[in-house]
């Protein structure tokens, strides 16, 4: 792999981080619970142009900690949730940083990027994640650490959702059996009892050597040289582009059948309604 296609790489990472993503015909905006999507870097007749730091910082002021489920339709996510993903508590899990949540989310969304929000719907559907603390029963802070090591029921997957200095993420790429190589069924429970990890599918590097090899992946979407001076809404197109491609290479470089899970953990997570600010 080249050094040029390393740096990309490392750049298009930085730049989903930074920036926020975009929907495409892979990544469908979430049509519910909707924030109105944010005009980054214009001028309005309140002030100066929004940035994404304002945005993020606005949103998590006027988060509400309150769900607007009541406690039927909250009960009933709750078990879809349990039926299909089930929280190892305590469970420490290896691994590197497959999504960031920016990718699931129309550009600029304020929530993407936003622990508070992730937390939030994470400890609602799943409950809090056990440190050994007694206060565990709150909200979580931020540089905490904590993190929500979750088993994909059908598959035996391993995604762990959690938050770092690069914003909420998705993590994994292994998968649970028992320690005499058999895969629990569906309907088990695993935590507490004793299993083992194992890599699904080749290794990382090979991975990385592999889709770095194709055509499609060897060179970055955007030459931003040659879009120096353009207006705000060209350069955003311009970013929706990037953010796509973003989206399609963190699906090439996860292992089989994480794409879809780490997928639909998020579609549960965004059905927990927030409540508005009172």
């Amino acid at each position: 792999m080249a050094n040029g296609t390393i740096r990309w790489a490392a750049g298009v990472a930085a730049i989903v981080t930074a920036c926020g993503s975009s929907p495409s015909s892979e990544t469908p905006a979430h049509d519910h619970d909707e924030a109105p999507e944010v005009r980054l870097g214009e001028t309005s007749a309140e002030g100066p142009p929004v940035t994404p730091l304002d945005a993020l910082v606005d949103y998590e002021r006027t988060f509400s900690h309150r769900t607007a489920l009541d406690e039927v339709e909250l009960r009933a996510l709750r078990d879809e949730a349990g039926s299909e993903f089930e929280l190892l508590q305590g469970a420490r899990v290896s691994g590197h940083k497959l999504y960031a949540r920016t990718l699931f989310f129309p550009l600029d969304d304020p929530r993407a990027r936003s622990p508070i929000d992730f937390r939030f719907r994470l400890s609602t559907l799943f409950g809090f994640v056990d440190t050994g603390h007694a206060e565990d029963e709150r909200e979580p802070e931020e540089g905490e650490g904590w993190e929500w090591v979750l088993r994909h029921r059908a598959t035996n997957i391993v995604v762990y959702a959690y938050s770092a200095q690069s914003g909420p993420s998705y993590g994994g790429a292994q998968r649970i059996v028992r320690v005499d190589g058999s895969a629990p069924a569906a309907d088990e429970n695993v935590a507490g009892t004793a299993f083992r990890y194992e890599t699904i599918g080749e290794h990382l590097v090979e991975r990385q050597r592999r889709v770095f090899s194709d055509s499609t992946f060897s060179t970055p979407p955007v030459n931003w040289e040659e879009h120096v001076g353009v207006s705000v809404e060209a350069a955003r197109e311009l970013r929706r582009l990037e953010m796509a491609h973003a989206r399609r290479l963190s699906d090439a470089l996860a292992p089989d059948g994480v794409p879809d899970v780490v997928e639909r953990l998020e579609e549960l997570l965004m059905r927990v309604e927030i409540a508005p600010a009172s």
